[in-house]
């Protein structure tokens, strides 16, 4: 039996209060003399509680993996960027991708990691796309044996299995009953366009984004006496709820916070596990009962 597994994570938006942040990251400064002088981030109660969330996620996916091979997926936005400054704790390219390396650092030091893709995201949150570009060297440096690459678009087969990554991509839905609606109509049309183009359509579909965990959709088609099925999958982010973020999503409530796994055997999609969290958001207040 040849098994494998994807693991998909997303948003990380390094160098945010609410973004993830590992403890350990090491940003440069200068002391009174001029000398160069080692700092570390002090962490907000949410970034606490997300790193050590973050930590568990690690050993959840590699116990699915069980020693199997894993290639470890970030798509997008692994960066807050300089543009939207509310919120910021860093907002230099330097202290941000030095969180987004030191983030994704016990990922790729999982011993059965064999690769790495890291996707451009929003081009204000990632400085143009450098980002990932910094982030992606400093890992082929500390992991010169591991196979990773900056994409911006990846038409990516692992294990026999094909898929189509982006960053962006169709919304959750705007109500709960038509949640995941315009992810079925995404995946409808992507299958045509495939088949009309006479390519074979991909057989899972990732984007991300919208900070929102999407339960995989399908859609398939009879095209010339064969079922063609597309999996898609909207990623959760590892941030927090923003000021824009809450009026973006109409004052949402609710966060999910996590990672997918994806299984393949023998060339086939086995199985995917949703390592996910969900946190309602609601201060909540009683007054007056006595």
């Amino acid at each position: 039996m040849n098994r494998c597994v994807l693991v998909a994570l997303a948003d990380l938006h390094s160098g945010h209060k609410l973004g993830l942040c590992n403890p350990d990251t090491i940003l440069w400064g200068e002391d009174q003399a001029g000398e160069p002088v080692a700092d570390y981030p002090n962490l907000s109660h949410f970034q606490e509680y997300t790193w050590e969330y973050a930590q568990l996620l690690t050993h959840q996916a590699a116990a699915f993996a069980d020693g199997d091979p894993i290639t470890i997926i970030h798509n997008g936005d692994l960066t807050h960027g300089s543009r939207y400054g509310e919120g910021l704790s860093y907002n230099t390219v330097d202290d941000q991708t030095q969180i987004g390396y030191h983030n994704l650092e016990p990922w790729f030091s999982l011993p059965n990691v064999i690769a790495g893709r890291l996707v451009l995201g929003t081009a204000v949150h990632t400085f143009d796309g450098s980002s990932e570009a910094i982030i992606t060297r400093h890992l082929r440096a500390q992991f010169p044996d591991c196979d990773i690459r900056t994409i911006s678009h990846s038409l990516l087969t692992v294990g026999g299995v094909s898929f189509d990554i982006a960053h962006h991509g169709p919304s959750p839905g705007s109500k709960n009953w038509t949640t995941g609606n315009p992810l079925r109509s995404y995946l409808q049309d992507l299958i045509l366009c495939e088949l009309h183009a006479k390519r074979t359509p991909p057989r899972v579909v990732l984007r991300a984004h919208y900070h929102q965990w999407i339960p995989h959709e399908m859609a398939s088609r009879w095209f010339q006496g064969e079922t063609y099925s597309t999996v898609g999958v909207l990623l959760p982010s590892m941030c927090g709820l923003t000021a824009h973020g809450r009026q973006a999503t109409k004052s949402t409530h609710m966060l999910t916070l996590g990672c997918v796994c994806f299984e393949i055997i023998d060339g086939e999609l086995a199985r995917i596990k949703p390592l996910v969290r969900h946190l309602d958001l609601r201060t909540k207040e009683r007054i007056g009962d006595g």
